[in-house]
């Protein structure tokens, strides 16, 4: 997808993880810039307050600011969600992965359960919602896809085991995509994933 981001004006920018930290920062820029945004999480109440933030930003009264609670981990969830996203938003333009979390503690001191759920959201989270919109993409020929990482994604960290397997997987999950998307026999090449490392 484009390497670089176009002009937002009047597209239509999905950020899972978007109640809060970095998924909220990107949903406040983004409408600034003059986009339509959805952000996507779990907790109804946090959505509510930050789409009156996200509002509070926005540079013309046209722009339409909206949220979905989903659990980005179940892809059920997330086809029949994305679909009402794009049913009530327009055709998502960009796709920004914040969903995630990180339990600072050593392997033999997390529970399984722990262990699941962060695995799930920070691979997972990911890697549905960019399979539902790779073939609209490529059928409307232009789409920006980008997924957060963190220096984890770069070098284990200690007492982080988990979390830093999950962020190596997504590096090699967004290098992958990218091939998968712009190989040259693609029937409708694109030209690159964003990968951000906050």
């Amino acid at each position: 997808f484009s390497s670089s981001a176009k002009d937002l004006l009047n597209r239509h920018v999905v950020i899972t993880g978007g109640s809060s930290g970095i998924g909220k920062s990107v949903a406040i820029l983004a409408a600034k810039s003059g986009a339509n945004v959805t952000i996507l999480a779990r907790d109804l109440n946090k959505l509510k307050l930050a789409e009156a933030e996200i509002k509070n930003v926005c540079i013309n009264e046209n722009q339409k600011i909206q949220f979905f609670s989903l659990d980005v981990t179940d892809n059920d969830a997330v086809v029949k969600i994305f679909e009402e996203v794009e049913s009530c938003g327009g055709p998502i333009y960009m796709l920004v992965n914040c969903a995630g979390k990180a339990i600072c503690r050593k392997l033999e001191d997390m529970g399984v359960e722990d262990i699941k759920s962060t695995l799930d959201l920070n691979i997972l989270g990911t890697v549905f919602p960019t399979r539902f919109v790779i073939p609209k993409f490529k059928e409307r020929k232009e789409g920006i896809i980008v997924i957060t990482a963190s220096q984890a994604a770069l070098i284990g960290i200690y007492g982080m085991s988990v979390y830093s397997a999950s962020k190596f997987a997504l590096k090699g999950f967004a290098e992958a995509v990218d091939m998968e998307v712009t190989r040259p026999l693609a029937a409708t090449p694109i030209t690159g994933i964003a990968v951000e490392e906050p």
